[in-house]
């Protein structure tokens, strides 16, 4: 399955969850937002973060990320909607689960 260029990565995370994979794969597919949703969301998005600035081969691999704890993942979606459309004309993002 090749990830679309906005996803919402909903929390919590399960224990077998490996977030260096996550952000390769998002790396190879050009994801260009990760929005993480949920508790812990601040925690996770500096993880993303290292990941994405270790992986990364240059800044045309970085991907925006965001952290929104307080949010329902819904709230999170339309968040990541807007950017969509704001950034790449595009009007569609995706919920992960890992």
């Amino acid at each position: 399955m090749t990830y679309s260029k906005n996803l919402v990565l909903e929390l919590p995370l399960s224990a077998d969850a490996d977030l260096r994979a996550f952000v390769q794969k998002a790396i190879a597919d050009q994801v260009e937002l990760i929005a993480v949703s949920g508790i812990g969301a601040e925690e996770v998005e500096d993880e993303l973060d290292h990941w994405i600035v270790f992986l990364a081969k240059s800044e045309a691999d970085w991907i925006v990320t965001t952290a929104h704890a307080p949010e329902t993942v819904l709230e999170t979606l339309e968040t990541a909607l807007d950017f969509a459309k704001s950034w790449s004309g595009r009007d569609y993002a995706d919920i992960v689960k890992l």
